[in-house]
This record gives C-alpha cells, sequence and structure tokens, in this order.
C-alpha cells in the first residue's frame, strides 16, 4: 500500500499543490498557512488517541498523547492572537542580535570555557581511573 512510488508521487503532488493553490504565497507562506490548517486536526486527532486510550483501559497511552495538547493550544493561540509574531522573511540583519550583544559573546566564552574544560578533563580523568 505504502509503496515507495506511491510516496514519490503524493510528495510530487503534494508539491505541486502549493503552485497551484498558492500561487501568490512564497513556498514558506504556503508551507506555513498548511500547518495552520493542519493545528486544528492535529488536537482532533490527540484528542480521539486519548479518548480511545482511555475507553480501551491503556495506561500509558493517555501520558503520552495528552502532552501534545499543551504545545498545540499554545501555538494555535499565538497564531490566532498574532499572526504577524514573526515576519515572513526576516533577514540575517534583521534576525541578529545588536552589535553591543555580539561582542559580548566571546568575552563570556572566554571566561566560562576554562570551567567547563577543567570539569571536562576532571570528570575523563575519574572516568579513566575506575
Amino acid at each position: 500500500m505504502l509503496t515507495a512510488g506511491f510516496l514519490s508521487r503524493l510528495q510530487f503532488a503534494f508539491a505541486m499543490s502549493f503552485h497551484i493553490l498558492f500561487p501568490a504565497f512564497p513556498i514558506g507562506q504556503a508551507a506555513w498557512l498548511v500547518f495552520l490548517e493542519a493545528l486544528p486536526q492535529l488536537a482532533a486527532s490527540c484528542a480521539v488517541m486519548v479518548w480511545r486510550s482511555v475507553i480501551r483501559r491503556r495506561e500509558a497511552r493517555p501520558f503520552v498523547c495528552a502532552p501534545g495538547f499543551f504545545p498545540l493550544g499554545l501555538i494555535g493561540l499565538v497564531a490566532g492572537i498574532w499572526p504577524n509574531i514573526v515576519p515572513p522573511a526576516p533577514g540575517i540583519r534583521e534576525a541578529a542580535s545588536p552589535p553591543s550583544s555580539q561582542r559580548f559573546v566571546p568575552v563570556g566564552a572566554a571566561f566560562r570555557m576554562p570551567a567547563v574544560l577543567r570539569t571536562r578533563c576532571i570528570r575523563t580523568a575519574c572516568s579513566a581511573a575506575r
């Protein structure tokens, strides 16, 4: 049923549908729209899996499926309230931190790295001595 040929055809059809259904959107924004459309289906499938596992008295599955509600609900809430919280195409200049923060990173690493290396060497020496 799920052969490699079928899956490759399905992937091709899905990729071509972006160009047919979303001709005005760039491919990244079209993928974001498809992701937002999938949120309710993901939440519903998570709810169905939890409900069925409770009815069938499978004790472990609700604890595996139920944590899916929190990220799905949070993503749906954020996407619904602030749909443009992330700009569609931030460049490297817009995404970078200010130069003052970038100058602080090597200074902090210079102070922290000796402690990390010292701890690593001590752990290696202790494990080799065992």
